[in-house]
């Protein structure tokens, strides 16, 4: 009965994350602005926190007789970052594939970071990070992505599955 119950709601609640992450991601290209800028952070953790505590909230209270263990909320809150990463990095890809503009505006906006960083690295170091830059690939924006995205998930899913356990009514 578990087993089901956590991959119906666990998944539904990743598909869901992953949804509104894209659909920020699709925005903010669609309005001009670089989609894994500053802004990023904000939205990412904003959707995190609510697909998790929702998940989370909904499981313990309507599906589970108001209990939740520590573990359970664990792995229901990892499961719901992970299938939403998985989705995010699929449309980080795509998009930055089939939108070259938003490549450029990435790449762009990564480029004059490196010419500010002058001052405090020194000109070779900058260089070298120009002569990088050339070779940027999205495959190499993904990855980057994806190891920040599964920090920020084991970090939530430790904080809020402890959060939100609950071992009696």
């Amino acid at each position: 009965m578990f087993a089901q119950q956590f991959k119906k709601i666990g998944l539904g609640g990743g598909f869901i994350l992953g949804f509104f992450l894209n659909f920020a991601l699709v925005l903010l290209a669609l309005l001009g602005k670089n989609p894994l800028g500053s802004f990023q952070l904000a939205y990412v953790f904003l959707f995190f926190v609510l697909a998790m505590v929702g998940t989370l909230k909904y499981f313990r209270d309507y599906k589970n007789a108001g209990i939740l263990r520590t573990l359970q909320g664990i792995s229901f809150a990892s499961t719901v970052g992970f299938v939403g990463i998985i989705l995010y990095l699929l449309g980080i890809y795509t998009l930055f594939t089939l939108n070259t503009d938003v490549f450029a505006l990435y790449s762009n906006e990564v480029k004059l970071s490196i010419e500010r960083m002058v001052e405090m690295a020194g000109e070779e170091v900058t260089k070298e990070a120009l002569e990088e830059l050339k070779t940027l690939k999205v495959t190499t924006i993904v990855w980057s992505e994806a190891k920040k995205l599964i920090l920020v998930n084991l970090v939530f899913s430790l904080l809020i599955g402890v959060a939100f356990r609950k071992t009696s009514s």
